[in-house]
């Protein structure tokens, strides 16, 4: 969580971290469009739930691959003040308008996830769903994101 009591530039602002790569990350919301919300006050919640072999143990095909199930789940609920608000541009410097950057406040910013790690040992798929905010402009209500990662 976090609160921006003055009045600051954009720049300042925090402007939550999105991921239109192909790529997973952890610190990221992997369905966002990069700079697509930025608050004065927010508060997050990720977690990340390892099964273990909990599920994919009772199949025999699946416990001699040695695949794990994951779930991950995201959460931003935040708002933006007018005085902040009313520093934000309003066009481009060659005139054109930009486009409007938005708060949190109609509803928190929530993505759910699924996958399988641990595929040929360094190899991570997740699969996504976007549940909030999906008539903004480009954005995707699902998504891949493969990853590398060693697990002892």
């Amino acid at each position: 969580a976090e609160k921006i009591f003055e009045q600051v530039p954009y720049p300042l602002l925090a402007n939550h971290i999105g991921n239109e790569s192909l790529f997973y990350t952890s610190v990221a919301y992997n369905l966002m469009n990069y700079s697509e919300f930025v608050s004065d006050e927010y508060m997050s919640f990720q977690y990340n739930h390892h099964f273990e072999g909990f599920i994919l143990n009772r199949i025999p095909l699946m416990k001699k691959l040695k695949w794990r199930l994951l779930a991950t789940a995201s959460v931003l609920y935040g708002r933006l003040s007018d005085k902040n608000r009313e520093l934000l541009p309003a066009e481009m410097p060659d005139g054109t308008p930009t486009e409007p950057i938005g708060g949190l406040e109609r509803d928190p910013y929530i993505e759910l996830g699924y996958g399988v790690e641990n595929i040929f040992k360094v190899i991570r798929v997740d699969f996504f769903h976007r549940l909030t905010y999906l008539d903004n402009p480009d954005v995707d209500n699902f998504g891949i994101k493969i990853s590398f990662q060693f697990i002892l």
